[in-house]
């Protein structure tokens, strides 16, 4: 009878166990899942950002060109200055 019940209580004990390693091993497999899918979706935002800024660069460079900004100065009918004329301050109220 003694020997019944330890059977038993180690068969609960079993059980228990390979129960409990189930649950910990679909948790565990659920995260790995899940981080997975995150790592993709960030691995998708980098490349599209990437992207982005590679269009971006060729963006600013056509607007750096010389070819652009002659062109501007054109739409905001812009003159070229002709002379400089440069004012010096000798007075010394705003300087200490």
């Amino acid at each position: 009878m003694k020997q019944e019940r330890i059977k038993n209580i180690i068969l609960a004990t079993l059980v228990f166990l390979i129960v409990s390693l189930a649950i910990v091993y679909s948790v565990q497999a659920n995260n790995v899942a899940t981080s997975g899918y995150s790592l993709q979706t960030y691995k998708s935002k980098i490349a599209n950002l990437r992207s982005e800024n590679t269009n971006l660069e060729l963006k600013l460079s056509e607007v750096k060109s010389l070819g652009f900004l002659e062109e501007k100065v054109a739409d905001l009918e812009m003159i070229e200055a002709k002379g400089v004329d440069y004012i010096s301050n000798t007075s010394e109220v705003a300087v200490k």
